[in-house]
């Protein structure tokens, strides 16, 4: 049976870029863009788990129940009543990549629902 979305963590994976030397500008963005072999790679070894995620240009975009986020992630999630646009989450420490990515991966964030109007 699917997780209820009250149980579903949304999450953002952003891949590590090559060092370029330069800040990032709309004139050097593409330099800083990670490597698509990167990104796949993760997007892989997380969809092997249950992991619904999708490629983004800088990392991917993914879902999972509650359990899996923590256990892969390394930390434990606790709702909380932050407000609309805010994360419905909040990690007892920050979510750690797990060792088979973490060359990879550059930061995890764990994002809010979408407002619709």
């Amino acid at each position: 049976m699917p997780e209820s979305p009250q149980q579903q963590v949304q999450f953002d994976l952003t891949v590590k870029a090559p060092g370029s030397g330069q800040d990032a500008s709309l004139a050097t963005i593409d330099q800083h863009r990670p490597s698509s072999e990167h990104i796949e790679r993760c997007r892989r070894w997380l969809a092997s788990l249950g992991v619904e995620c999708h490629a983004t240009a800088f990392g991917l975009a993914g879902k999972a129940a509650k359990p899996l986020f923590e256990s892969i992630f390394s930390c434990a999630l606790r709702r909380i009543d932050a407000g609309p646009g805010r994360p419905l989450w909040e990690a007892s420490s920050p979510p750690q990549a797990p060792p088979e990515i973490e060359q990879f991966v550059h930061q995890i964030t764990i994002g809010a629902e979408p407002e619709l109007f």
